[in-house]
């Protein structure tokens, strides 16, 4: 559900300049986002129990439209150049709902990946729409440079995201905590309470110690959520994890951006976001392969150790000033 947040927070600071426009836009977004997280809040279960599907199968599912996102956003942003953000945006919404038909038409897992895949074209074309509106000058191979490193942090924090939503739900059933039916609304509520109360910490703690203490504490949640057995422990980790996923993102904004200019962001902002898509997308299919050699408690041990890296390239930028990434402001 955090996906609900990622891009289009991102948008909102740096649309003020054009409110009306950028509030279609923005509610388009978060229409089409909260589509996707009510899908995914119900593929944990449906695959294995509806479809036979394996635990592989459900990562590949929950993954998959991250896949055709990545590829599609390069296109979205060059289309928008060219024609304008509004009828991509309209493009890729239509394309999005086109794309939900075979999984309704045909109850197979084929049709089911086939139909997330579709969807995740839609989606990103729609979104980078609306994140790469802002022109750069800056080469693209410039601003990846600046923006690969806490891109790869993203990556790895939105492992753990996908690990919880594909098997979260499995873990709470295996040891009993009687949360699994709750993982999506209590992730979902606690990554938006957590951006809106805590909306400034990342600029007064610095992207770096953002990404230290948050980051590090998703991966302490998703330990304790994976051996938990009771459901206090549980649901405190869950918290725990959910809202250090919630603000390690923007602090690792504040990580991408600091070393792009001003008027070159919109696109360093893009580019960075891809990575969100990068995550979810090979997440998805390797945490499940995890869960099937092994368990669904091991997929989210291996997503905690993935998301510690994260916290490390906090811990790494401590070593360079030029990319600490402390005392600029946020725009994601």
């Amino acid at each position: 559900m955090s996906a609900t947040c990622e891009s289009p927070c991102s948008v909102a600071r740096a649309g003020a300049s054009s409110r009306p426009a950028y509030g279609a836009v923005l509610a388009a977004a978060l229409c089409c986002y909260a589509a996707l997280g009510e899908v995914l809040s119900i593929l944990p279960r449906y695959v294995p129990e509806q479809l036979g599907g394996s635990p592989a199968a459900v990562g590949l599912a929950v993954g998959a439209p991250a896949l055709t996102g990545l590829l599609a956003r390069p296109l979205g942003g060059r289309l928008a150049d060219r024609h304008g953000a509004r009828p991509l945006v309209l493009a890729g919404a239509v394309a999005m709902a086109a794309g939900a038909i075979p999984a309704v038409a045909s109850a197979t897992l084929g049709a089911l990946v086939l139909s997330r895949l579709a969807v995740g074209a839609g989606e990103g074309v729609m979104m980078s729409a609306t994140v790469l509106w802002l022109r750069s000058t800056a080469s693209t191979r410039s601003l990846l440079r600046h923006t690969a490193p806490a891109g790869i942090g993203l990556l790895l924090v939105n492992v753990g995201y996908v690990s919880v939503l594909s098997f979260g739900a499995h873990v709470a059933r295996d040891r009993a905590t009687g949360l699994e039916a709750l993982i999506v609304p209590v992730f979902a509520v606690a990554v938006i309470a957590s951006r809106t109360l805590g909306a400034g910490l990342p600029d007064r703690l610095g992207g770096r110690r953002t990404v230290m203490l948050f980051a590090g504490g998703e991966a302490l949640g998703l330990l304790v959520f994976a051996v938990a057995s009771s459901t206090g422990t549980a649901l405190a980790a869950l918290l725990v994890l959910s809202i250090g996923q919630s603000l390690a993102v923007p602090g690792l904004g504040l990580l991408a951006l600091a070393r792009v200019p001003a008027a070159q962001q919109g696109a360093a902002a893009g580019l960075f976001f891809a990575w969100f898509d990068a995550g979810v997308g090979l997440g998805g299919p390797a945490v499940g392969t995890v869960a099937s050699l092994t368990s669904p408690s091991g997929a989210l041990i291996a997503a905690a150790v993935a998301v510690a890296a994260a916290a490390g390239l906090g811990v790494a930028t401590g070593r360079s000033r030029s990319w600490a990434g402390d005392g600029v402001a946020s725009s994601v």
